[in-house]
């Protein structure tokens, strides 16, 4: 059995080898992203799911500049918030896979605006017209008094630590 399974891992690393072997092209680009975060620190119970894009320019094989927005849903307390943010990003190698370092600057929008910053680092994989994005990073934000109560009465705004992994593909 592990035998076959090295068998298909090296197929399929041979014909992804095959299709394409060079990085991102200079001229428009654009990203979709699923991810995943847990949150962590005083407010562990701030886990998320979000959709995100991006859309910008690739100014060579290694750096990108765009924009972005997305949907982050909170689905523990069942909250949601619409993320508007810059996002830069390099591409290490230019080649068919490339690690990649990545720094999302924005506000998420639910009853006002809460800054946010969340540096990514992943793995690119090129398969011609389109690639394969795996990353993760760490998100540092800002939530409102109402999203958590100590019971107390008191207001406070909570920083908002987590960690995110992000599925995606660029075009």
């Amino acid at each position: 059995m592990k035998k076959i399974a090295l068998l298909m891992l090296l197929t399929l690393g041979s014909f992804a080898f095959c299709m394409a072997q060079e990085g991102a092209k200079s001229g428009y680009r654009g990203f979709v992203d699923l991810g995943y975060t847990i949150g962590v620190g005083g407010m562990p119970d701030r886990n998320q799911i979000a959709l995100t894009t991006s859309h910008g320019y690739q100014f060579n094989p290694y750096f990108y500049a765009g924009l972005g927005a997305g949907v982050n849903y909170y689905h523990d307390i069942s909250k949601m918030e619409i993320p508007i943010f810059a996002d830069f990003r390099t591409d290490i190698l230019n080649n068919w896979i490339t690690p990649y370092a990545e720094l999302r600057v924005g506000y998420a929008i639910n009853n006002g605006a809460r800054f946010f910053v969340t540096p990514i680092g992943g793995c690119r994989f090129n398969f011609n017209k389109i690639a394969l994005n795996i990353g993760v990073g760490y998100t540092l934000q800002k939530l409102p008094s109402d999203w958590y109560s100590d019971g107390t009465g008191s207001d406070y705004n909570f920083r908002s630590n987590a960690v995110c992994v992000k599925l995606g593909l660029d075009f």
